[in-house]
């Protein structure tokens, strides 16, 4: 990798504005574990070509590794912005969201996700821990019921809904869920 980066270094020096050669250098150096300088060359290439998503998804992780999660963040809203239905977007952008502890963002990026896959288990589970941690059993339940309502047959979805109404003390709603 040292030799790879060594020869990019180099058609920088010829070019200093090719764009590819800086995020090539950056992934290089973020192979290397040197997230500093991958950051600084990331952000070259992203200003000298800010339409790239590969650049900006590589921007985003770097983001991640660094523990710069403002900027994870920011960078996977504009990659959803640019490609809506992308999930892999979608689910980093709830990831990233989750990381800075905005979980009713991290909710309406599931919910996004949701509309275009439809009801599903694993998202059903997530958003009922968000809407735990920011105080709002109500909206729990409801994600709960409509798990249930779309398998009405699939009784651990019913036990999955006794078990969080029990753990909140919501016994009423616990008592119909068994």
């Amino acid at each position: 990798l040292q030799e790879a980066l060594e020869l990019f270094e180099k058609a920088l020096d010829i070019n200093p504005n090719d764009a590819t050669a800086h995020y090539e250098a950056a992934r290089i150096l973020a192979a290397l574990g040197r997230t500093d300088e991958s950051l600084s060359e990331i952000r070259i290439a992203t200003k000298l070509n800010p339409e790239s998503i590969w650049f900006k998804a590589h921007y985003a992780k770097v983001s991640r590794i660094s523990e710069n999660y403002d900027d994870y963040v920011v960078a996977y809203e504009e990659l959803v912005a640019d490609n809506p239905f992308d999930l892999n977007f979608l689910y980093e952008l709830a990831f990233a969201y989750q990381f800075t502890g905005d979980y009713k963002r991290a909710i309406t990026a599931y919910d996004k996700i949701e509309n275009i896959i439809g009801v599903n288990e694993r998202l059903i589970i997530q958003k009922t821990e968000f809407y735990t941690k920011i105080g709002n059993p109500a909206k729990s339940i409801a994600e709960y019921e409509k798990l249930i309502a779309t398998n009405p047959d699939d009784l651990r979805y019913y036990a999955l809904m006794a078990e969080y109404c029990s753990k909140n003390n919501l016994d009423d709603k616990a008592v119909w869920a068994y």
